[in-house]
């Protein structure tokens, strides 16, 4: 009875929005019939539900002032991703998504959570739509699997040349629209239908409700007071939480895979004055194969000014790829870029980012294309091996415009990014570069322990030369000079940072790699000897860590005569040759004998592989992450 007038309260409360807010407690408490029926509209067996499914996700007190954020987690632009959907707090179906300015109700009761509604579009007809919203606190819509709106931060409405808001939308105006608004246009050729989400982030401590209205523009949308097409409530008719069977024709497949598909620069800094980077999108399917005739739309968003992107022009090709061109421009901010299939409407998961840096762009180090890894930065050979040789390989390119002496420190230090710990391993050799001039460096060290994971750092030592005078420091250095202004710096921050040749730190460049193992072969076989052995000669060599086992393994008997039997003989020892990938070599032999009869009926030989070694991951980044997914699977050895 209680639950009864829960219902009939919250009918009267909000009579124009036909809902049924069903919270655990009040699911107990109403029969399976009110579940089924109450709160929906009235419609017969041949009318689809129109609306979206509704979930929230609290983001629940476990204490005074400490949250539960399991449940769900905010994105860069401070949507929320839903990381457990069966924790949701309730569900409901909301015939429009309409609760800004004067229209609809507010969500007084709900705070701190993610708002998500789900279901399906139908957009009726050709032509060319832009989906919006209005809200307060950050929000976004997709569709399929590509966010054609995004209205982050802290939420407003988005701008655009191509729509206007209705004078009663009630959002205020954007935050920094550069960091997080966008609207992609969504050009269909026919009616068509797609999977739709739509998230609200909720937050408590904003001074007022939130509100969040969906918005479009359609083909037939009228002009607004500013001369733009206006945008207009997405109507109910066009929402269903479930697929009606009548438009299962109007949706489709896309051949790609979102999971598949990549973006990457060719370049990590983007700053005024560098060249144009080339950046390529890949559209791949669920077996990893390329898929041509996409269009492709890259979105860029900048803590400061966005560089210049002149978009591909043409579809992907035959290998799914498409380049575009970023130009950087005066002032332009450090860069996130993200990639749509614009065909099907298809997100790439997977987020470039490219950098302003903060001081000068390295003069003698290879512009490198993503954090932590350069692919000319090489290290070899792999897997690295305690007692064992280790070469660290860098090319140097001089762009001072001044002849410079320069070489290369190179010092490790356990998994820690941000370390202040570093161990010097080896220097290079001093040498002059003209300007323009490449050279490589090369230094050779050996590690005496080993070590689950090993970063490295370069750290370049350089001066100006004087060409009249040969090696002689110069005296006085020109202002105009770029590697003299860079140096100076260095002075000003580390003065005693010199060595006696006048050379000072300039430049630093760091690789994560793979681990350090240790030579286990002799500590195995040794480890073997101290158990001994049930059967045959053992034999143990501890200079090569060779072992050798042999012996009768088997015998046939009758009565007590002795009719047969085999013998096993095995060896196992480090692999000789110079290949860094192979650890082991082994052989095995057996032999059957019966009377003088003797046979070898099993000869094999092989070689044990190197661990499969991992090489660039970040220590400590989510495996979520797109700087984790950006790395993850290069430079691997052995498999």
């Amino acid at each position: 009875m209680r639950g009864t007038l829960v219902v009939a309260a919250m009918v009267l409360l909000f009579p124009s929005v036909h809902t049924l807010v069903v919270t655990p407690a009040l699911a107990q408490t109403l029969p399976a019939t009110a579940l089924a029926t109450a709160g929906s509209p009235t419609t017969s067996p041949s009318q689809p539900v129109h609306g979206l499914k509704l979930s929230v996700y609290p983001r629940q007190r476990e204490q005074a002032g400490h949250y539960d954020w399991a449940i769900f987690e905010l994105d860069s632009f401070s949507v929320p991703q839903v990381l457990h959907p069966e924790r949701r707090s309730f569900a409901r179906i909301d015939p429009q998504i309409s609760f800004g300015g004067a229209k609809g109700a507010k969500f007084d009761a709900i705070t701190n959570a993610a708002c998500v509604w789900n279901g399906y579009i139908r957009f009726p007809k050709a032509g060319t739509y832009y989906l919006a919203t209005a809200s307060m606190r950050s929000s976004g819509v997709t569709i399929n699997s590509a966010r054609v709106a995004l209205n982050g931060m802290y939420g407003g409405f988005i701008p655009s040349e191509h729509f206007e808001y209705p004078p009663d939308h009630g959002a205020r105006d954007p935050y920094r629209p550069e960091i997080g608004q966008y609207s992609l246009p969504i050009t269909i050729s026919r009616p068509r239908v797609f999977p739709i989400e739509v998230s609200l982030y909720r937050y408590e401590d904003v001074g007022e409700p939130p509100r969040l209205t969906l918005y479009w523009m359609t083909p037939d949308s009228p002009k607004g007071p500013g001369g733009k097409s206006l945008l207009q409530l997405v109507p109910s008719e066009a929402l269903f939480p479930e697929l009606p069977d009548e438009f299962r024709d109007e949706m489709e497949m896309p051949p790609v895979s979102s999971a598949h598909c990549t973006i990457r620069c060719d370049r990590l800094y983007v700053v005024q004055g560098a060249p144009d980077a080339k950046v390529t999108v890949r559209l791949a399917d669920s077996n990893g194969r390329g898929v041509a005739g996409k269009k492709v739309f890259i979105w860029q968003s900048s803590d400061y000014n966005k560089a210049t992107l002149d978009q591909a022009a043409e579809p992907t090709d035959q290998n799914g790829e498409v380049v575009a061109t970023l130009k950087p421009t005066y002032g332009v901010g450090n860069l996130q870029l993200h990639a749509f299939d614009m065909t099907d409407f298809v997100g790439v998961p997977q987020v470039c980012y490219t950098y302003n840096p903060s001081g000068a762009l390295p003069q003698f180090f290879p512009w490198a294309s993503t954090p932590y890894f350069d692919e000319d930065f090489k290290v070899s050979p792999k897997p690295m091996v305690v007692g064992k040789p280790v070469t660290v390989s860098m090319p140097l390119t001089n762009r001072t415009g001044k002849r410079a002496s320069v070489y290369v420190v190179v010092e490790t230090t356990a998994p820690n990014i941000g370390a202040f710990v570093w161990n010097p391993c080896g220097r290079s050799p001093a040498q002059v570069l003209a300007p323009g001039e490449r050279a490589n460096v090369d230094t050779t060290f050996t590690f005496a322990a080993e070590s689950p994971h090993v970063c490295f750092r370069l750290t370049l030592w350089g001066k100006t030369v004087d060409e009249r005078a040969g090696d002689r420091e110069r005296g006085a250095l020109a202002s105009s000079d770029p590697l003299a202004a860079l140096l100076a710096l260095q002075a000003q921050q580390t003065p005693a940072q010199v060595d006696p040749e006048g050379h000072r730190p300039m430049e630093t460049q760091q690789r994560n790699v793979g681990e350090v193992i240790a030579n286990w072969v002799t500590d195995q076989a040794k480890d073997l000897y101290k158990r001994g052995t049930s059967w045959g000669p053992f034999n143990f060599d501890p200079r090569t860590g060779r072992v050798r086992v042999g012996g009768e393994f088997l015998e046939v008997k009758i009565g007590d005569k002795k009719v047969g039997g085999a013998d096993v003989s095995f060896d196992i020892g480090p692999e000789a040759s110079s290949d860094p990938h192979k650890i082991l070599d082994f052989n095995l032999n057996v032999r059957a004998n019966s009377g003088d009869y003797t046979k070898t009926v099993v000869h094999a030989s092989g070689v044990v592989p190197a661990p499969r070694i991992g090489d660039q991951i970040t220590p400590g980044e989510k495996a979520t992450g797109p700087r984790f997914r950006q790395l993850d699977g290069v430079d691997y050895v052995g498999e």
